[in-house]
């Protein structure tokens, strides 16, 4: 009984906290003015998180910034 008692009081176990990221992005959001007011958005790719939904562009400023930066560079 005693070894059981030890056992039970070991659970449950904290799991360790994931490091915060610190991200910035912007999000374009654009419309158009007409009698039924329109917006740009793009549907998010099959898997993930958000996966299926329809969102705003976002650009997230450390990777996608860069990325474009290279490619300005190359043409």
């Amino acid at each position: 009984m005693e070894s059981n008692r030890s056992l039970v009081e070991n659970y449950p176990r904290k799991k360790a906290k994931t490091k915060q990221r610190d991200e910035t992005s912007f999000v374009l959001i654009l419309y158009r003015l007409t009698p039924q007011l329109e917006f740009l958005m793009i549907k998010q790719k099959k898997s993930g998180l958000l996966s299926g939904l329809w969102s705003f562009i976002e650009i997230n400023t450390s990777n996608d910034l860069d990325q474009m930066n290279e490619q300005t560079r190359k043409s």
